[in-house]
């Protein structure tokens, strides 16, 4: 994991609205002995995180809702198979509608 964790940026001027190297490191140490299945991520922005939570949870969906985001992102996540994008408003019940009931995690 930690070759991986190398592969995503650090959180700074270039990359300031993701989280730090840190926390993705903490998240994945609380969950790593856990099952957890299904993870939904609210503001994928440029996919960073997404991509790190692909190699613990089964799958993650994710929802943005700027196009050229939920498009970078898509580029950033475009190896990984268990991360399902959709495009829409968090605060509109309706994005939510293809996402299942079963989900273990959100992250903010």
């Amino acid at each position: 994991m930690d070759d991986i964790l190398k592969q995503i940026p650090e959180k700074q001027l270039d990359h300031k609205d993701t989280t730090s190297r840190l926390w993705k490191q903490n998240l994945y140490d609380f969950f790593v002995d856990k099952k957890m299945n299904n993870c939904l991520e609210i503001g994928t922005n440029s996919g960073w995180t997404s991509l790190w939570c692909s190699y613990f949870f089964n799958h993650i969906y994710t929802i943005e809702k700027l196009q050229r985001r939920y498009n970078y992102a898509k580029g950033i996540c475009s190896s990984r198979d268990n991360i399902t994008f959709i495009m829409g408003d968090a605060y509109d019940d309706n994005t939510y509608k293809s996402i299942p009931k079963d989900i273990d995690v959100i992250i903010i």
